[in-house]
């Protein structure tokens, strides 16, 4: 389907750490190392949602979720990861919790 996608002139991937069980950045990633093409597509990803509910173990949710600093560099971390990239291209807030500060 990415093939069909790109060979079609598409290059924007839109995901979140929380999709499908984290597989929707995993299979992207997997695609974009085997064809060499990182530098052609854009890719954007969020964090907001737990992304480790579905693991047993992770009984520490607030470490894993929410529009914080921590949960933020974590969940990039993870992203960057699971993309098997070094950038994401677009990083945003998947859901607001309300009026709130928001510094980096």
């Amino acid at each position: 389907m990415l093939d069909y996608f790109y060979e079609n002139g598409g290059n924007f991937i839109d995901t979140a750490s929380n999709y499908q069980f984290e597989k929707t950045e995993k299979w992207p990633g997997k695609w974009m190392l085997q064809h060499g093409n990182r530098d052609e597509m854009v890719v954007a990803t969020k964090f907001s949602n737990g992304y480790q509910f579905h693991k047993p173990g992770y009984s520490i949710q607030s470490n894993y979720g929410g529009n914080d600093k921590k949960s933020m560099v974590l969940s990039l971390e993870a992203s960057l990861k699971k993309l098997q990239t070094h950038y994401v291209d677009i990083f945003y807030v998947h859901f607001g919790e309300g009026r709130m500060e928001f510094t980096v």
